[in-house]
């Protein structure tokens, strides 16, 4: 074999070996993969820690990683709500449970997945995993009749720029769902030096094209000073969101924790990266 021959013969082969590198680091598989059904049971659960230690099972920084974190902040944030007195920062001294637990049908070819955050109930399917065999994404519809939607499309990772009324908003994340609405959850943090509380309503979501959709922040209730929080912003529709284009979340906030209220508006900008 001469030097041009074993030239091409070279290129040739690490060109194979990459394309079976890049194919087995994008991989479909179905519902019966180990990973998969540890992922889809811990959801299920609706217990904060259990889906803090399925992380292991999803590729970090991934649409999948997204998609566990915002569902887990959820059922955090729900828990620690539920453990304080009304209209205060101190705990209840009750003993909180978790949230209601959801299902996870496992098919031959999907799971359809219910939870007490509603965002994330539908038919998952065509999970993709890594090299390393951790899930990346999936497809997801609202019924096995629908379309299914693939996961990168729907969650994005939010910039946020607020720091004003003692509150600071840094990041976030959003879901469209494939119940035709879109979930926005926010870090916010409390700098204020006094508790400070969330309304449930009167939120409003502002598009770059101008297009208004209200909002219902859950949970809402008090937090305290330096302590951080996620919120979720619920919206009556689907957000028009575009990548590198800002838009404004109105989040209606109380001074305090008590009444009479009063009320401001914390107005966010969100960039969806």
């Amino acid at each position: 074999m001469n030097f041009k021959s074993l030239r091409t013969f070279l290129i040739t082969f690490f060109l194979v070996i990459s394309t079976s590198i890049s194919a087995q680091a994008d991989t479909n598989t179905n519902p019966s993969n180990k990973n998969v059904k540890a992922l889809f049971t811990a959801m299920a659960s609706s217990d904060p820690d259990k889906l803090a230690l399925a992380q292991k099972y999803v590729e970090q920084n991934s649409a999948a990683d997204l998609a566990l974190t915002m569902l887990q902040n959820s059922l955090s944030a729900d828990k620690y709500w539920r453990s304080l007195k009304p209209w205060s920062v101190q705990s209840s001294g009750i003993v909180v449970t978790n949230p209601a637990k959801g299902s996870a049908k496992l098919n031959k070819s999907n799971i359809v997945f219910k939870s007490p955050v509603v965002a994330f109930n539908g038919t998952y399917s065509k999970f993709k995993l890594n090299s390393k065999g951790l899930i990346k994404s999936w497809s997801v519809s609202s019924s096995s009749k629908n379309p299914a939607l693939d996961l990168n499309g729907l969650i994005f990772d939010l910039s946020s720029k607020y720091d004003d009324r003692g509150i600071e908003v840094s990041d976030g994340i959003a879901y469209q769902s494939v119940n035709g609405n879109t979930y926005i959850q926010l870090k916010v943090k409390n700098n204020s030096g006094s508790p400070k509380s969330m309304y449930f309503t009167g939120g409003v979501y502002r598009s770059a094209d101008g297009k208004k959709i209200n909002a219902t922040t859950l949970p809402g209730g008090c937090f305290a000073n330096d302590q951080i929080v996620y919120i979720d912003a619920n919206l009556t529709g689907k957000a028009n969101l575009v990548k590198k284009t800002e838009s404004v979340l109105e989040l209606p906030l109380n001074s305090n924790c008590d009444a009479p209220w009063f009320e401001t508006r914390a107005e966010v900008r969100i960039l969806a990266n």
